[in-house]
């Protein structure tokens, strides 16, 4: 592990969730995944959204997750994980547009998605089986991912009711 640094990466699949606003998803090979949504591959911390500050998530926390054991993934895995989307606003207009445009893409990957009660209903909503469901906490193991998907980060002021349409539309 190394400083962060921001990920400057090719994006690739598009999907139009508001006018002038695009959802671009990534696949990174052999990457950690933090339970703050922090990715790590390649030795180095993806800040791939511009809320991951250091008072967010802190170089100390970082270094701790990824000296301890992680749990292998070995299917795709998709990462809903954005800051604040452990609360249930920011879950349901930055995490849940994700979830729903990603298994549209990968129906079979699993989902890391924040551990709270109304992830878990939203989930049922969806019809996304228990078996693809990895919840995480702050403080949750490291997921190892051999193939992890994740999108570039919404907001919630943002998106609110464009996101609304495509929610009812499941």
């Amino acid at each position: 592990y190394e400083s962060h640094r921001w990920y400057e990466g090719p994006h690739q699949h598009p999907y139009a969730l508001a006018p002038n606003h695009q959802l671009w998803t990534t696949e990174v090979n052999d990457a950690l995944l933090l339970g703050k949504g922090m990715i790590v591959a390649e030795g180095e911390a993806y800040r791939y959204h511009e809320r991951f500050k250091r008072a967010y998530i802190s170089d100390s926390y970082v270094t701790q997750q990824c000296q301890r054991q992680p749990r292998v993934v070995d299917g795709p895995v998709i990462s809903s994980i954005q800051p604040h989307t452990y609360s249930y606003c920011h879950f349901v207009f930055e995490a849940l547009p994700k979830i729903v445009a990603c298994r549209e893409r990968y129906p079979d990957a699993y989902i890391a998605y924040d551990d709270q009660p109304f992830a878990h209903q939203f989930l049922d909503i969806l019809g996304v089986p228990k078996a693809l469901r990895i919840p995480l906490k702050h403080d949750s193991v490291p997921l190892k991912c051999r193939r992890l998907i994740y999108t570039n980060g919404l907001d919630a002021q943002d998106m609110a009711t464009h996101v609304m349409g495509m929610i009812r539309k499941q």
